[in-house]
C-alpha cells in the first residue's frame, strides 16, 4: 500500500503504549519500601512525558534518594509489563504498511526502551528503538530526529512524528518534519494546541488517514 510517507517517528510511553500503570505501581512499591504514601496514576501521568525523577524528589530526601532510585528501577523492569499495552489500534498499524519504516524515539531510559518493547513482541515490528542515550541530545533537541533520518536515509518531507508531549512537536518542527498531536496521551490538550503541529489525532486509529492520504 503506498503510504504519505517513508518513516513514521512514535514516542513511546503516552503515545505508543500506555504505561501509567506499571510506572505507578513501581514507584508505589518502592515508596512502600521507605514508609512514604502512596502515588495516583493521575498524578504520576503528569510526569512521565519529562520523567518521574522530579515527582520522587518531592517526596524522598536526599540522603536516601539515590537508594531510592536504583529501586525503583529494579521494581519497574521486574514489573514492566503488568499492565502496560499497545494502544488499541496501534497493533494494526504496525503491521500493515510494509513499506513504511517505523521507529521508537523516547527519552525514556533505553534500559527501560528494550524490555518493554521484547515484552510487547514488537521489536521485529520496528526499524530502530532510540532512547534518552541513543544521541548527544534528547527531545526538544531535533538531533535525535536527524539521525534518525540520516541512519534511515529518509528525506525530511517524508518523515511523520507522533509524540503526546511538546518536545515531541518541538523536536519534529525543528527538524523540518511532519508532526501529528496524540490527544489520547499524558500531554496536555491545550499545550500541544499552542505548538500548531501538522496534525492531530484523538485515537490511533485516526492515525491510518494522514498515513494513507
Amino acid at each position: 500500500m503506498k503510504t504519505a510517507f517513508d518513516l513514521l517517528i512514535l514516542d513511546l510511553d503516552g503515545t505508543l503504549v500506555d504505561t501509567k500503570k506499571d510506572i505507578t505501581n513501581a514507584l508505589n512499591v518502592t515508596f512502600s519500601s521507605f514508609n512514604l504514601p502512596e502515588v495516583s496514576e493521575d498524578e504520576v501521568s503528569k510526569y512521565i512525558g519529562t520523567g518521574v525523577t522530579p515527582l520522587i524528589k518531592k517526596r524522598v530526601n536526599n540522603d536516601n534518594l539515590n537508594e531510592f532510585l536504583e529501586k525503583f528501577k529494579t521494581n519497574y523492569i521486574l514489573g514492566i509489563r503488568i499492565d502496560s499495552e499497545l494502544y488499541k489500534g496501534f497493533e494494526d498499524i504496525l503491521n500493515d504498511y510494509p513499506n513504511l519504516k517505523k521507529v521508537i524515539l523516547s527519552n525514556k531510559p533505553q534500559k527501560f526502551c528494550d524490555p518493554l518493547i521484547n515484552a510487547l513482541g514488537i521489536k521485529n515490528k520496528l526499524a530502530g528503538i532510540y532512547g534518552a542515550e541513543a544521541f548527544s541530545e534528547k527531545k526538544p533537541s531535533p538531533i535525535p530526529v536527524l539521525k534518525v533520518l540520516e541512519i534511515l536515509n529518509v528525506s525530511p518531507e517524508r518523515a511523520l512524528i507522533v509524540g503526546d508531549m511538546p518536545s515531541d512537536i518541538i523536536s519534529g518542527q525543528t527538524a523540518r518534519i511532519k508532526t501529528c498531536a496524540a490527544f489520547y496521551g499524558y500531554g496536555e490538550r491545550d499545550e500541544l494546541l499552542s505548538y500548531h503541529p501538522d496534525f492531530m489525532i484523538e485515537s490511533p486509529v485516526d492515525l491510518r488517514l494522514i498515513i494513507e492520504a
